[in-house]
């Protein structure tokens, strides 16, 4: 009789998600609570909930152009498990003198021990060790590591693997810059193996001050001066020369500043504008063309002057923006 009514129950709660189907209920937040924790309250189960109420996709046929559901589903997602990734939540953390004249991209070892900067005038690539992990106040001076990749360039950002194996550099000119390490983590034994042209039909319109890739190295986004970010894929992940660009874009207002992220999972986009920085949700991961519009979150650094490079973690609790002007690389907690 135990077992009947358990089946009974489940079968009652499938019903009841089924019952969702093309609504968009008033309160999302609520009615996915209703709905979909009921049924273990893991993410598994709350996606195969969602997907089992609307499996064609949102669009306008479910009276949800916008996709506002599908971005609270999102949040639901980061109540039921939080996992960082709200920038509305940032804290000042620290902030440390570096002592290095027009620094511009920064990147950090896995483990959080060891800290990159670029030096954007000589194109030099420096590594501090770091007593404690993620700690940028912890700096072991003097810096382990000087690097001169080539070919040389004012660079804005750099982007490190986690494999510490692969980097990517953008800086003055549209081109992108990829070198290996035959050293893990080693700066100095790098290789340049190919630069690709992200505007060939009119090189150098625009300088690249932000890059970000997913942890697959399937997809790249940049942000220029131009007031754009642009995303690319690599039909061979990881292959610079295999590099297509996607059709869809977002605008912001033109500057110099650079920072840039996507978060691993695909679904956030972070970026600085006129000394905000704007979180949007994709609802497609790493799609552009599924942006959600309003903003989703935002947070007000204006007082770091000329923000360059940029590192987010990748369980979105901590982030790094380092300066161009005043040689300082500030320290920030996500919640």
């Amino acid at each position: 009789m135990i077992k009947i009514a358990m089946v009974l129950m489940t079968v009652m709660l499938l019903i009841k998600c089924n019952d969702t189907k093309g609504q968009v209920p008033d309160n999302p937040i609520v009615s996915l609570s209703n709905v979909c924790s009921v049924i273990g309250g893991g993410i598994d189960d709350l996606q195969a909930c969602f997907d089992n109420a609307n499996p064609a996709g949102f669009d306008p046929l479910y009276n949800d152009p916008s996709g506002n559901f599908l971005s609270e589903f999102r949040n639901y997602q980061h109540i039921v498990a939080p996992n960082g990734w709200d920038i509305s939540t940032s804290v000042f953390v620290a902030s440390n003198d570096i002592n290095l004249t027009a620094q511009a991209g920064i990147g950090f070892s896995p483990d959080g021990s060891k800290v990159y900067v670029q030096a954007s005038g000589t194109g030099d690539m420096l590594t501090w060790l770091l007593n404690t992990p993620w700690d940028i106040t912890s700096r072991n001076l003097p810096s382990v590591v000087i690097g001169d990749p080539t070919p040389k360039s004012y660079t804005y950002d750099i982007h490190i693997t986690d494999s510490e194996t692969v980097f990517y550099m953008g800086g003055v000119g549209s081109s992108v810059y990829q070198h290996t390490m035959t050293v893990a983590g080693d700066i100095s034994a790098s290789t340049h193996i190919y630069t690709f042209e992200t505007n060939p039909a009119a090189p150098d319109v625009y300088n690249i001050t932000g890059i970000s890739l997913s942890p697959d190295e399937a997809k790249m986004f940049i942000k220029s001066n131009d007031g754009f970010i642009r995303s690319y894929t690599m039909s061979i992940p990881g292959d610079l020369s295999t590099a297509t660009r996607d059709p869809n874009n977002i605008s912001f207002t033109p500057s110099t500043d650079g920072v840039l992220a996507i978060s691993p999972d695909g679904y956030h986009v972070i970026y600085d504008d006129a000394g905000i920085l704007k979180q949007h949700t994709l609802l497609t991961p790493f799609d552009m063309g599924t942006i959600n519009v309003p903003l989703d979150k935002t947070f007000n650094i204006s007082t770091i002057v000329q923000p360059k490079g940029s590192y987010f973690r990748s369980d979105g609790l901590k982030y790094y923006i380092n300066s161009w002007d005043n040689e300082n690389i500030y320290e920030y907690d996500m919640q």
